[in-house]
């Protein structure tokens, strides 16, 4: 392919790219752009907070079940209900009493085939207590692992990672508005994908090699429509048709 094989531009080329670079840009605060800020901040930021939040409760947790082995005493207690959780095994909730002082107590039971078939209200519990605080307490038979709730952090950690990505390819988006060269391209194929049409297109940069690239969006493009491209100049792989999706190119 050549510049004579693009042909003509399909109207002049934008002029708010004209100017010299680094140019201003700004973020597209529109429904889309407002929808991915939040889901990445909510990914991120919110994962970070309850990944630690995780960490620190699992390492409590560690040091209680450590004291609870060396230093405990044994109680009967009595289960009293379960509690429902959505994304976690089944909550028992039970009571004992320890030198006539009453304390309750829900826990996660351990993973089983069938979580509470094991157990009913009302059923004996053994408990073992810290002597120095019984409201540091397990059931006796069900030893704690740090692996219990690895679904959890399995699940936060991949919510953040992907934050991550979206991240990275919003700054990688906002440098290419900011340096990015203009080169006329053709589109060579666009596909239905979903509720979105995946825009196949070449262009031929200033070093004269031709490349390509691929763009999702709503409009649907004929097969040989001129767009305008935006590329790199160090690295002519990093492109994207413009306008931009979330980055609009200020005067």
């Amino acid at each position: 392919m050549s510049l004579e094989a693009i042909g003509e531009p399909p109207s002049p080329a934008p002029s708010e790219l004209a100017g010299p670079v680094p140019r201003k840009v700004r973020f597209k605060f529109d429904g889309d752009g407002r929808f991915l800020l939040i889901t990445v901040l909510l990914l991120f930021i919110g994962g970070s907070i309850f990944l630690g939040w995780t960490c620190f409760d699992d390492f409590e947790q560690f040091q209680q079940r450590a004291a609870l082995r060396d230093n405990a005493r044994e109680a009967t207690g009595e289960v009293t209900g379960f509690v429902h959780h959505r994304f976690a095994p089944l909550g028992i909730v039970y009571k004992f009493s320890a030198d006539g002082t009453a304390y309750s107590n829900e826990v996660l039971e351990p993973n089983t085939p069938v979580p509470g078939a094991a157990l009913n209200k009302g059923d004996s519990l053994p408990i073992l207590f810290l002597t120095s605080n019984p409201r540091i307490n397990h059931p006796a038979a069900w030893e704690w692992s740090v692996l219990d709730g690895w679904y959890t952090v399995a699940g936060v950690c991949a919510g953040i990672v992907i934050g991550d990505v979206v991240l990275v390819g919003l700054l990688r988006d906002r440098k290419l508005a900011r340096y990015g060269k203009v080169a006329l391209g053709v589109v060579r194929r666009c596909t239905r994908d979903r509720r979105l049409f995946r825009i196949e297109y070449q262009f031929q940069p200033e070093d004269g090699i031709v490349a390509s690239g691929c763009k999702s969006g709503l409009d649907e493009y004929p097969e040989g429509t001129r767009i305008w491209i935006l590329y790199l100049p160090a690295n002519p792989r990093r492109n994207s048709r413009y306008p931009l999706d979330f980055f609009d190119v200020v005067d």
